[in-house]
This record gives C-alpha cells, sequence and structure tokens, in this order.
C-alpha cells in the first residue's frame, strides 16, 4: 500500500508541476502578443542609409518582402510588419548601424527610414 501511495503522490506532483508550466509558457505568449511589434517610438536613428530603399516587388497596400538599396543594390528580408504601413527588416551584418537583436524600420509605402528597433 505504501508504493501505492507514493506513486500517487508523485503523479499528483508531476500534473502540478505540468500544469504551472503550462500556465508560465501560455502567459508569456499572451504578453508577447501585444508587444510584437514595437513603436516608432522606441526606434533609435539608422546610418548611412538611402535616401529610401525600393520594393523588389510591388505589393500595393503591403509592405515587399524584399526592399533594396538603390545605392549598391543591398537586399533587406521582411521579418514584420504591423497592418502594412510599417515593416521591421533583417539586414545582411551590421549594415546600417543594426547590432545583434535590432531591425531596421520602414514605411512600407515610401521606403523611407525609420530607425531600428528590437527584434
Amino acid at each position: 500500500m505504501r508504493n501505492f501511495d507514493s506513486r500517487r503522490q508523485r503523479a499528483g506532483r508531476s500534473l502540478v508541476v505540468t500544469a504551472v508550466a503550462g500556465l508560465t509558457i501560455l502567459a508569456c505568449g499572451c504578453g508577447m502578443v501585444g508587444s510584437s511589434f514595437p513603436s516608432d517610438d522606441s526606434a533609435r536613428p539608422a546610418q548611412d542609409t538611402p535616401p529610401r530603399f525600393v520594393a523588389h516587388s510591388e505589393e500595393p497596400g503591403r509592405c515587399s518582402p524584399t526592399m533594396v538599396d538603390p545605392r549598391n543594390g543591398v537586399h533587406i528580408e521582411l521579418v514584420r510588419s504591423n497592418d502594412g504601413t510599417r515593416g521591421d527588416y533583417a539586414v545582411p551584418g551590421d549594415m546600417y548601424g543594426v547590432r545583434f537583436g535590432q531591425l531596421l524600420r520602414l514605411d512600407c509605402e515610401t521606403g523611407n527610414v525609420i530607425g531600428l528597433v528590437h527584434r
């Protein structure tokens, strides 16, 4: 009888640990939904950018998946977009002053640089 009780206690503890872990993951996920697209206010200045980037392919009302620096042909890739007016792009290396964990934000309609934001 003693082995049965200890197994039942372990099973109960395991269930509690699993439930707590699941709720923690759920809470973290819900918190990220609202903060997945930082505001423009959090952007810091980028360095050595063109006056504007050019869309590789025009998609009215949407951010182009690829934008091009017309000065040197460098392609940057869309990582996320809010509602098609702002896009956060990954850039090769440390171009434009982008550091690890940062993206380059553009106005998708004009190609103008807004600044650097956290990934």
